[in-house]
């Protein structure tokens, strides 16, 4: 098989000793409530000649209210990735780990692939400690109050839907006026339409 294919198998193995995680799309999935998903995503990009894998791993929540309230606002599809995530840095990882993984640098594919493997395993371990630190999943509540502040791009819309689904419509027109991060880049128009809808 290619180094690819090695790897993918490789992984979709690894969520088998993972409770209630599953290897969905190229990154692991987990439901515990029904009002989220938790995703680790290594979003692997895979190189031919030199056979290599890369790996920009990141970790966070998929919650689909929030997703289709976008969605329905600004015409565009449900996203598919997750709506709040965090990447993941080599230093925050404890050891050093290169992201990129090259097989000309192992004695065979094999090698490497159990390399990639056992960097994955930290990844992992990393991820699961961050969700269990920043969001409480006792109640859809809690989860949003727990959802880190976003001010900029596209994730600040989703944020300000998720600060209205709490009843925080003043949070939203602190945004519109450019009172929060007024350096930052907010699509002020997306943001006027989240504010209409909860108002």
């Amino acid at each position: 098989m290619t180094f690819k294919a090695d790897v993918l198998a490789a992984a979709k193995l690894k969520a088998e000793e993972l409770e209630d995680w599953k290897f969905v799309s190229k990154r692991y999935q987990s439901r515990p409530v029904k009002f989220c998903d938790l995703i680790i995503d290594p979003f692997w990009f895979f190189y031919g000649s030199p056979a290599a894998a890369v790996i920009q791993p990141a970790v966070g929540v998929y919650i689909k209210e929030v997703e289709v309230i976008v969605s329905d606002l600004s015409g565009l599809p449900v996203g598919k990735v997750a709506t709040f995530s965090k990447k993941i840095h080599r230093k925050e990882l404890g050891y050093p780990l290169e992201f990129t993984v090259y097989v000309k640098d192992f004695g065979s594919q094999q090698e490497a692939v159990e390399q990639v493997f056992s960097n994955l395993g930290r990844i992992i371990q990393f991820g699961k400690e961050y969700i269990d630190e920043q969001y409480c999943l006792d109640t859809k509540e809690k989860l949003y109050l727990s959802v880190p502040e976003v001010t900029r791009g596209m994730r600040c819309v989703h944020y300000c839907v998720v600060r209205g689904l709490l009843g925080d419509t003043d949070y939203i027109k602190r945004v519109l006026n450019r009172e929060i991060d007024p350096e930052g880049y907010q699509d002020l128009e997306l943001i006027g339409k989240v504010f209409d809808y909860f108002s």
